[in-house]
């Protein structure tokens, strides 16, 4: 699945992910040319920027990859998030 609910869509709230919009925009790619890219639709993209949903893990690691970034300096996850994680693959 290509995207998860967040804390503040699932109480109705929406933070919109700068951090990801800034990457694309430095490369100077559209919502629909980063979409291409890592095989996703340009809606689903725009509904991580605007911070409807966040991205699932798969889709965290193709993001990092291509933006060469950690998923926390793309705003698509916290420190403790990424310590949870850890946890949780060990």
């Amino acid at each position: 699945m290509a995207r998860e609910k967040t804390a503040a869509s699932a109480k109705g709230k929406t933070v919109p992910n700068e951090q990801l919009r800034r990457a694309r925009e430095q490369h100077h790619l559209t919502q629909k040319e980063l979409a291409d890219k890592i095989g996703v639709t340009n809606i689903t993209v725009n509904r991580w920027e605007n911070g409807k949903v966040k991205p699932g893990p798969y889709y965290r690691q193709k993001l990092s990859k291509f933006f060469q970034m950690d998923d926390e300096d793309l705003g698509l996850s916290s420190a403790v998030e990424n310590r949870s994680s850890t946890r949780e693959i060990l």
